[in-house]
């Protein structure tokens, strides 16, 4: 599976998909996470499936919708011939913990049933 796709380069600017393996568990509501994150709609990709440039592949489809892999775009700074792969990875990490924080924070009480 890819954690990250590019597509393209504009203005300075990298537009990424990213992917990142949601937490087992459950929230404080006794749901797994990833029953919350399908519940809430959240489990989609905006890519095109296939094997293709810019597609996701069966599997990792099929793992965003059954919700144990999360998706989300962002972007990143471009130079021309920067650092590789280590340098995204560096710009990306921090922002697979923020959103998994606040997914964490959204979803925390999500399937909770009050009398």
């Amino acid at each position: 599976m890819s954690k990250i796709h590019v597509l393209r380069i504009r203005n300075g600017r990298a537009d990424l998909v990213v992917h990142f393996d949601v937490p087992s568990g459950t929230n404080s509501a006794g749901k797994l996470w990833s029953e919350c994150i399908v519940n809430a709609g959240a489990a989609t990709t905006s890519l095109a499936e296939g094997t293709g440039a810019g597609q996701i592949s069966t599997a990792e489809k099929a793992a965003v919708e059954a919700g144990t892999v999360y998706e989300f775009r962002t972007q990143i700074p471009y130079e021309s011939g920067g650092g590789g792969a280590a340098s995204v990875h560096a710009m990306v990490d921090p922002k697979i913990t923020a959103h998994t924080a606040e997914l964490a924070a959204q979803l925390e009480r999500f399937g909770q049933e009050l009398n």
